[in-house]
C-alpha cells in the first residue's frame, strides 16, 4: 500500500564510507544503525529510480561511526565521483551525517572543484547534542532514539488511541504536574546569561509543590511516563535535546523553551497540536500558562502524542519515517514562502497528526529491502 502524498523520486547512490572505526553500531543506537536503517529503506522504496534524469533528489547515504575523518574521507570520494553533479546544484541533495560534522567540513573549507561550499547539500541530523551549525530552511531534524530506550518502557507504544485507550493513559498520569531530570551545571560552570536554561528553569520553578527540575531520578522512565508535562531543556551545546522526544515517546507533553530552534519533522507535524512552546523568559509563568489550558485540551494533546509513535521511533521495515523526509522537500517546492517565514507545518491542511497524517500513510510498510 502505497502513500497518498504526493512525493519525489530520489535516486540513491551506493554507499560511499562505511567507518571501521570509532563504536560498534548497537541496536537504536544515535548515529549508525538508524543511518543504516534508512539507507535499507531508501534501496527498498517504490520512489527510487536509477536514472539521475528522472529524480527530483539525490540520496548520499553515509554509514559512519560518527568520526570526523571519516566523514571528511567520505566526502572526498563522492568529489571524486560525482563531482559534476554535486557541483552544479541542478538538484537537490540530502545525506544522514551528523549535522555538527557536515558543519565543520563546510566552515573548514571543504569544496566542490574549490568553489562551491556544502550549500546545495542538506544534512538530516540524529543529532541532540548540537545545532551552532544546523542552516533553518536546509537541514532537517529526524528524531535521536537513543539507545536509552525500551519497548517495556512505552505504554503501549504503537497501540490505536481508542476512548479507552486514552481513559487508561490519563488514569496513569498522576505523577509531577512539571518534570525534568539531567545534568544542570552551576552558575561558576555555565552561567544563566549564557544560556544555562536548565539551571534557570530550576531556579524559576523551586518550591512549587508538584513540580520537579533536578539531577536525574531512579525509575527515570516510569517517572516520566506518569508526568504531565516534561520540559525540553537545552544543554550545555547548545543542542535541541533529546529529552523532548523521551516526552513524546511516554505521552508526556512536551514543553519546549527554544523557540529559536530546530524540532523533529518540524516542517511536517503540527507542533502546536501536542506540545507547549514558550520563551525561556516565561519560565516563572509556566505554572500559570499550563494550568490555563483546558483539560479537554490536555486530552486532545495525549491522543496527538499517542499518534506519534512512528515517527519518534523508527521501526525496522517502517517506511513512514522516511517518507515524511520526502514530503519535507516536496512541500518545500511547493510551499516556499511558507519556509521563507519559518510558517511549520508547511502543508496546511496538517493540523493533527492523527486526524490528518495518520490516514495519509501507508498501512502496510514496504518491508526490509531485499537484493
Amino acid at each position: 500500500t502505497q502513500s497518498t502524498w504526493e512525493l519525489p523520486y530520489f535516486m540513491a547512490f551506493e554507499v560511499a564510507c562505511q567507518s571501521s572505526s570509532g563504536r560498534a553500531a548497537f541496536a537504536w543506537g544515535y548515529r549508525t544503525e538508524l543511518v543504516k536503517l534508512f539507507y535499507e529503506l531508501a534501496l527498498g522504496s517504490p520512489f527510487r529510480v536509477f536514472d539521475p534524469e528522472q529524480a527530483d533528489l539525490i540520496y548520499v547515504p553515509m554509514v559512519l561511526a560518527g568520526a570526523h575523518g571519516d566523514m571528511v574521507r567520505g566526502f572526498g570520494y563522492l568529489t571524486r565521483k560525482f563531482s559534476s553533479l554535486l557541483a552544479s546544484g541542478s538538484k537537490p541533495i540530502f545525506t544522514l551525517p551528523d549535522v555538527d560534522d557536515l558543519g565543520r567540513i563546510a566552515i573548514e573549507g571543504w569544496s566542490l572543484d574549490g568553489q562551491e561550499t556544502l550549500r546545495n547539500v542538506t544534512s538530516v541530523s540524529h543529532s541532540g547534542w548540537v545545532q551552532h551549525n544546523f542552516r533553518v530552511g536546509r537541514d532537517i531534524v529526524i528524531p535521536s532514539q537513543g539507545g536509552w530506550l525500551s519497548f517495556a518502557s512505552l505504554p503501549a507504544p504503537n497501540a490505536e488511541p481508542t476512548p479507552a485507550l486514552l481513559a487508561e493513559l490519563n488514569a496513569t498520569k498522576n505523577g509531577f504536574r512539571i518534570f525534568f531530570a539531567g545534568t544542570i551545571l552551576p552558575e561558576e560552570r555555565f552561567s544563566v546569561a549564557d544560556g544555562n536554561v536548565r539551571l534557570f528553569a530550576q531556579m524559576s520553578l523551586a518550591n512549587i509543590s508538584n513540580v520537579f527540575v533536578g539531577p536525574y531520578v531512579s525509575k527515570y522512565t516510569e517517572v516520566l511516563a506518569s508526568a504531565q508535562f516534561c520540559l525540553a531543556l537545552p544543554g550545555f551545546r547548545g543542542g535541541w535535546g533529546i529529552r523532548g522526544d523521551q516526552a513524546v515517546l511516554h505521552a508526556c507533553i512536551p514543553v519546549y523553551t527554544t523557540p529559536d530552534r530546530a524540532r523533529a519533522y518540524e516542517e511536517l507535524l503540527p507542533y502546536d497540536a501536542f506540545a507547549v512552546s514558550i520563551d525561556p523568559s516565561e519560565m516563572t509563568r509556566l505554572p500559570a500558562i499550563l494550568d490555563a489550558i483546558p483539560a479537554s485540551k490536555v486530552v486532545a494533546m495525549r491522543r496527538e502524542l499517542k499518534c506519534l509513535f512512528r515517527w519518534f521511533f523508527q521501526l525496522e521495515s517502517d517506511a513512514l519515517p522516511f517518507e515524511s523526509l520526502l514530503k519535507i522537500f516536496a512541500d518545500r517546492k511547493r510551499f516556499p514562502d511558507r519556509l521563507a517565514a519559518r510558517l511549520f507545518p508547511l502543508d496546511p491542511s496538517i493540523k493533527s497528526v492523527c486526524d490528518d497524517l495518520l490516514p495519509r500513510m501507508p498501512s502496510i510498510p514496504w518491508g526490509w529491502a531485499t537484493n
